[in-house]
């Protein structure tokens, strides 16, 4: 692929239905516990290290992060928290995680020197790849708005 024309590369379109799935894990969720842990305490300590890793890229430890998110009673940055509920996510079985992961696929299409160095890039890539979120409550009246504005999170942050 590395060496091949743009429109020789197959094109994928993948679809991803959900109805009442977790787009990205709730901060209620997060905060909820069984009366010893709570649920994002119990995620961190089955990826200990990879917590660590995401409270030194926001300049903190991870115990003042894990406690400012406890009891911060709305005082986090709004970005914070969800980057947090993101982080969370990614270790659960949510559809954010698989939007992600179809992502990376367009990602490395991306990368190819085929769609690189095309006269238009952005056109290269969308006839090879396509990602459509079938997220069949979405705007209705039987969805909720927290999850429309997950999609609409998932929606931002991966427009392009």
């Amino acid at each position: 692929l590395l060496d091949s024309h743009a429109g020789n590369i197959p094109s994928l379109t993948q679809i991803i239905p959900c109805y009442s799935e977790t787009v990205i894990l709730s901060k209620q969720f997060l905060l909820d516990s069984d009366g010893v842990n709570t649920n994002l305490g119990f995620i961190i300590s089955q990826f200990p290290q990879e917590w660590d890793y995401f409270c030194q890229r926001h300049g903190r430890s991870p115990e003042e992060l894990f406690s400012n998110f406890i009891h911060s009673g709305g005082v986090m940055p709004k970005q914070i928290v969800m980057e947090i509920r993101m982080w969370a996510s990614m270790r659960s079985q949510t559809v954010s995680r698989t939007v992600v992961g179809a992502m990376q696929y367009q990602e490395v299409v991306a990368m190819l020197p085929s769609v690189q160095g095309s006269k238009d890039p952005r056109s290269a890539l969308e006839h090879c790849v396509e990602l459509v979120l079938a997220h069949q409550t979405y705007g209705s009246k039987s969805g909720s708005e927290a999850s429309d504005a997950d999609v609409r999170h998932l929606l931002a942050k991966y427009r392009d």
